[in-house]
């Protein structure tokens, strides 16, 4: 499957979608590579020729943009994925084990993991601001329950007793959440707890 069918099975955004437009008519300025031009460019990098890596740059600017493909719609946006996989590129070429015949593998292989490890971090993230979240619906339910069965607004101190968690963690969340809960002695990013 090229890059255009994956493309119209994929469902990218606008702002990807001209960025495909933009980077194919890129490509497509560069000179086709020849039969065997890869190896050999790689034998004259690997005798310190650095002309050799300009020219190898360019072969490798489609196989960044293919992979990029793979992972579009992952959760990180495609010109940042082809972002990494170009810095990627340019930083397995300056790195290249020349005493290994595996070439083309260390590229590809640096291409595609700086791609994993973008989505690697992009799932932490969300995954973090996820637990915030959750955090954030519970203090949030908590303070309702707790106002109704004391008919007044609770204090941080009653609120983590309540939850059983950290004040300085349901006064962090709190902090968070900003004018959307109100405790007593704490509105938006007021620090103070009732009575100090």
């Amino acid at each position: 499957m090229t890059s255009e069918d994956r493309q119209t099975t994929l469902r990218l955004s606008e702002e990807e979608e001209n960025f495909c437009r933009s980077y194919r008519e890129d490509l497509d300025s560069i000179q086709p590579e020849k039969p065997g031009e890869k190896q050999a460019l790689f034998a004259k990098l690997a005798q310190g020729d650095t002309l050799a890596k300009g020219r190898l740059t360019e072969l490798y600017l489609n196989t960044v943009f293919e992979t990029a493909m793979e992972y579009a719609t992952q959760g990180v946006l495609l010109n940042d994925l082809v972002q990494e996989g170009n810095i990627a590129l340019m930083v397995s070429l300056e790195s290249l084990d020349l005493g290994a015949a595996d070439w083309e593998e260390q590229v590809c292989a640096a291409i595609r993991g700086s791609m994993q490890e973008a989505l690697e971090e992009q799932e932490l993230f969300k995954s973090a601001n996820d637990t915030v979240v959750t955090k954030v619906n519970l203090i949030s339910q908590g303070v309702s329950n707790l106002t109704e069965e004391l008919e007044r607004k609770v204090t941080v101190e009653e609120l983590a007793a309540y939850l059983n968690m950290p004040e300085n963690e349901v006064a962090d969340i709190l902090r968070l959440a900003g004018e959307g809960i109100e405790v007593e002695g704490h509105h938006g990013h007021d620090h103070h707890h009732a009575g100090c």
